[in-house]
């Protein structure tokens, strides 16, 4: 029987956490395929099916090098080794106070890390690219005045998340 040849490819080579690749295993003349995806998890098929694996990432860039030994029964096998890198995850998270009574002074502050870009929507026409922002919403005469305020976050790499949370002013 001839040697296998271990062969696949991968639908990306790098994204943001969590990062959830397709596997197309392309090898021939083998029996089994036994993957490790390089970040101690392993797993064996029998076929040559796509598969779906999910790379979660830390807090910093990690580079995974996925390998793939096709094997037939003989007991002869092949490997291919290739990588993907994985950026970390951002969260839009913050701190502050969100209710109060007018005129209803807050300071909100993110609290993440690995951050380029950062935008705040005060949902009162103010926009703020600051980690910490301090505004004064004056609420309504009569009524509970409620604002959406966003986050945006993005990081270096481009990985992003955003958030939206609703303050409430009570009237003086």
């Amino acid at each position: 029987k001839p040697q296998p040849v271990a062969d696949f490819s991968t639908n990306l080579d790098e994204g943001c956490a969590p990062l959830a690749v397709v596997l197309s295993n392309e090898s021939i003349r083998a029996d089994t395929f036994d993957w490790n995806y390089g970040d101690g998890q392993t797993n064996t098929f029998s076929s040559t099916s796509d598969h779906d694996y999910t790379f979660q990432g830390q807090n910093v860039l990690n580079t995974y090098s996925i390998s793939l030994t096709a094997t037939h029964n003989l007991g002869c096998s092949d490997v291919k080794t290739d990588s993907i890198s994985v950026y970390p995850e951002v969260f839009a998270a913050w701190t502050g106070s969100i209710e109060g009574c007018a005129p209803f002074e807050t300071t909100l502050e993110y609290v993440g890390n690995n951050i380029e870009l950062i935008q705040w929507n005060m949902g009162n026409g103010e926009y703020i690219n600051s980690p910490e922002v301090t505004t004064t919403y004056n609420g309504q005469s009569g009524n509970d005045a409620v604002y959406t305020v966003g986050l945006g976050v993005m990081s270096e790499y481009g990985c992003s998340d955003m958030t939206d949370v609703e303050i409430v002013v009570h009237p003086a």
